[in-house]
């Protein structure tokens, strides 16, 4: 599989998450997806999210739980499967 249909692919899923956070009454920040793709913020709720395509790649894991945040932040690991309606949800 060729980039550029990965990186739609990937572009897709954040924009899908980025609604998905807003429809929930979160404020999104897209990041430069180095350790975070977004940050989302509700009240005093933080989740720092990482999205991932089909499974999450070895350093995804380490990169994200590795990054320094507040305590009050939630790391986490959105995975999007090919052809499926949601995301699946890993906490770190």
């Amino acid at each position: 599989m060729s980039d550029d249909p990965i990186k739609k692919r990937m572009a897709r899923a954040k924009q899908k998450a980025f609604a998905d956070l807003r429809a929930l009454g979160y404020d999104v920040i897209l990041s430069d997806n180095k350790p975070v793709c977004l940050v989302a913020m509700r009240g005093s709720d933080v989740r720092l999210i990482k999205i991932c395509l089909d499974s999450p790649a070895p350093t995804d894991r380490l990169n994200v739980s590795r990054f320094k945040a507040s305590t009050i932040a939630s790391r986490e690991l959105w995975i999007r499967r090919v052809n499926a309606d949601r995301f699946e949800i890993q906490k770190i």
